[in-house]
C-alpha cells in the first residue's frame, strides 16, 4: 500500500483525489463529523483523554461501516488500524493532526500527527 495525504483545499480538487484512491467523499466527511461530535463530547467530569479515544474508535467504526457500501475493506496490520480500498490498494487510517493541520495562513508548514508513529506504525505507513 502506498502512502498518499489529501492535502487540498479545492473542494473539487479534494473530491477528485479522493475519488483516484478509492474513498468517496461521503465516506470521509461522515467519519470527520463522527470524529469531531466524538471529540466535542468530553465533560470536566471524563479522563482527559476520553474524547481522543472516543474519536479514534469511532472514526474506525465509521469509516469502515461507511466504507463496505462501497467495497472498502477493515485491516489491522500489526496492531495498525486501517480501512483498505482493495481495487486501488489505498489504505486510510484514523490520525489526529498537530496544530499545523489545516492552518491556511501557514500552507507552508508540513503538518504531521498530533502524536509520534510506533515502529510499526511508520513501518506499515511507508510500505509500498
Amino acid at each position: 500500500m502506498a502512502t498518499k495525504t489529501v492535502s487540498l483545499l479545492v473542494p473539487a480538487d479534494v473530491n477528485a483525489r479522493l475519488e483516484e484512491l478509492g474513498f468517496p467523499r461521503s465516506v470521509i466527511d461522515e467519519t470527520r463529523d463522527v470524529w469531531t461530535a466524538a471529540m466535542n463530547s468530553g465533560t470536566p467530569f471524563h479522563a482527559k483523554s476520553y474524547p481522543g479515544t472516543l474519536g479514534y474508535h469511532e472514526g474506525i467504526a465509521t469509516i469502515r461501516m461507511e466504507g463496505q457500501r462501497y467495497g472498502l475493506e477493515g485491516l489491522n496490520r500489526e496492531g495498525v488500524e486501517l480501512c483498505v480500498c482493495p481495487t486501488t490498494r489505498n489504505a486510510v487510517v484514523i490520525v489526529q493532526g498537530d496544530a499545523r493541520t489545516g492552518d491556511i495562513d501557514n500552507l507552508h508548514l508540513k503538518p504531521s500527527t498530533k502524536y509520534p508513529r510506533g515502529e510499526v506504525s511508520r513501518e506499515v505507513l511507508t510500505a509500498q
